[in-house]
């Protein structure tokens, strides 16, 4: 996300780091919007649950947001290498995990094999504030199509079965409005490379949640 510098440090510098990506209302990639989406739409296939994601971001819906995790709240978000300063600076310090390699995508390109990151409440709050300040969420270019042959399904460390999702390139922009004068301005994100690894939801197997989100893109320092 090279160029979300800006909108990324400014959501962090109230609520930690905004690290996000969306698809908008007139993209291909996504059925067109109208009335509100009701929360299960597509986690019954790990390409539903992001499909459901982007969705969420297209229509600032934070039920169907908070929909896509599971109810036992043990979600981890894990912070780009290139952002930890800044986070770790305005955090105060962070947890810190060291990656298993059965998640062999984000395995492979870090290379001191741990990664920071932040947890459920952290992520919900972030998203409360990120959609109720935005003023429209779209897209610029669409990252790749989700190929569900390229879903990796393995069995992780603690017995939990997996499925690997890849999103890749893309760009989105967001309009906020400033509070004080509302001057609107717009931000422009690289989605970069974003890794999902998805388990089954305890209170459903016939659905998926997002057990961990890596940022694996390369923004810029302010």
């Amino acid at each position: 996300m090279e160029k979300c510098t800006r909108i990324v440090w400014r959501f962090f510098v109230a609520w930690f780091a905004c690290a996000v990506f969306v698809l908008s209302c007139d993209n291909p990639f996504l059925p067109n919007t109208g009335e509100p989406l009701k929360a299960n739409t597509g986690r019954q296939t790990p390409e539903g649950v992001v499909l459901q994601l982007f969705h969420s971001y297209e229509t600032r819906q934070i039920n169907l947001f908070t929909d896509l995790f599971s109810p036992a709240k043990d979600f981890r978000f894990y912070i780009s290498k290139s952002f930890q300063p800044y986070y770790l600076s305005a955090h105060g310090g962070g947890n810190l995990e060291n990656i298993d390699s059965s998640f062999a995508y984000v395995y492979k390109r870090i290379s001191d094999e741990n990664a920071y990151y932040w947890t459920y409440n952290d992520e919900i709050q972030i998203h409360n504030n990120l959609f109720s300040m935005a003023v429209e969420i779209r897209m610029q270019q669409n990252p790749q199509l989700i190929d569900s042959g390229s879903v990796r399904y393995f069995i992780g460390p603690n017995g939990t079965e997996y499925a690997e999702v890849v999103v890749l390139d893309g760009q989105m922009q967001i309009t906020t409005q400033t509070p004080s004068d509302q001057v609107v301005e717009d931000y422009f994100v690289d989605i970069g490379s974003q890794v999902f690894y998805l388990e089954r939801d305890p209170q459903n197997a016939t659905l998926w949640v997002i057990a961990k989100w890596f940022d694996l893109s390369t923004a810029s320092s302010l």
